[in-house]
């Protein structure tokens, strides 16, 4: 069993908002619903984000692996890299 931490339901809306693929051509939206951090996506619908470490995040799904939001010099989130078994750190940017 993996260990994991809790985050504050503050501090989990600096992740909410739209994420966006040149590469992968998709979008993906971070919502926190009933203070869980979703990742949501048209074709693969709801996927609850379990908090590992820091920025750091899992899904318990083979497509998407993990995910891991990045910081701006601002300290502020502006986009994530997921990963799964066959690529690793796809770069998404956040759209808002």
């Amino acid at each position: 069993m993996e260990d994991t931490y809790a985050y504050s339901t503050d501090s989990a809306g600096e992740y909410v908002g739209r994420f966006y693929s040149e590469e992968l051509e998709t979008v993906y939206l971070i919502t926190l619903e009933d203070g869980q951090l979703s990742m949501n996506h048209f074709r693969k619908g709801r996927i609850d984000l379990v908090p590992y470490w820091g920025d750091d995040f899992g899904t318990g799904r083979g497509f998407l692996k993990a995910v891991e939001f990045s910081r701006g010099e601002d300290g502020t989130v502006n986009g994530l890299y997921v990963s799964n078994y066959r690529a690793r750190r796809q770069w998404l940017s956040k759209l808002e």
